[in-house]
């Protein structure tokens, strides 16, 4: 049940929103204003990109040693299965964000906390261990790294437009909270 159903299914289909991400930050690294954010952007692209891919390939390692795998549950959830959908819209509007700084605002500070951090470390890594599974809780724990790192540079992000002697806080403040609302 572990192998069928959390991960070849749900895992799976939660590595359809990392993708997803990764099609959304390619080109606002390129619109970023500087270096050092479009960097940073470029290194998160890198990091859902693998995340996507490692569910993949450890999937793939573990249907050598398991028929529990269904290496078409992911997609046919992802697809089909009405629990995925409002998932699905928040990638088409991801995928739609063409602003820069309120892509790696709403992912860094709402989605990866309330959707990922969720879905990944309470539903798989935390569950591994009771299903023997060490090898995806410490893939999970790789992202959950990842995700630590993305965060900073968007809090720190957030503290230099939101600095009092910045002439437009006012304007920063009110554009920063449409944004997460």
């Amino acid at each position: 049940a572990w192998v069928r159903d959390i991960l070849s299914t749900h895992w799976c289909a939660c590595s359809h929103l990392e993708y997803a991400i990764v099609r959304a930050l390619c080109p606002a690294q390129r619109e970023a204003l500087g270096d050092t954010i479009s960097t940073m952007l470029c290194f998160q692209s890198f990091d859902h990109l693998r995340h996507a891919q490692d569910v993949v390939i450890y999937l793939v390692e573990l249907e050598r040693h398991s028929d529990a795998v269904d290496d078409a549950a992911g997609k046919r959830a992802w697809m089909e299965d009405p629990v995925y959908q409002p998932m699905r819209r928040l990638a088409e509007r991801i995928l739609n964000t063409g602003d820069w700084a309120e892509l790696m605002i709403g992912l860094n500070l709402a989605v990866a906390p309330l959707l990922q951090q969720v879905a990944l470390s309470f539903l798989v890594r935390a569950n591994a261990g009771a299903n023997g599974d060490d090898v995806a809780a410490q893939i999970i724990t790789t992202t959950e790294r990842d995700r630590r790192r993305n965060l900073a540079a968007t809090e720190a992000f957030v503290r230099m437009v939101l600095d009092p002697t910045v002439p437009a806080v006012a304007e920063n403040r009110a554009v920063i909270e449409e944004w997460l609302a």
